[in-house]
């Protein structure tokens, strides 16, 4: 329980470390990014091929 509590603090603090937080939105929107030009290089889905 204890390490559970321990480790709670520590994502507590990252979260309210603003360097933390916007290293954590430049991830997301990279990741979003690469995954929305797959979808768009991937062009119309056809159905009935």
């Amino acid at each position: 329980m204890l390490k559970t509590v321990i480790e709670s603090k520590e994502i507590q603090s990252y979260m309210t470390d603003p360097a933390s937080v916007r290293q954590i939105a430049d991830i997301a929107a990279d990741a979003l990014d690469v995954q929305h030009r797959s979808d768009a290089d991937a062009g119309p889905e056809t159905e009935g091929a």
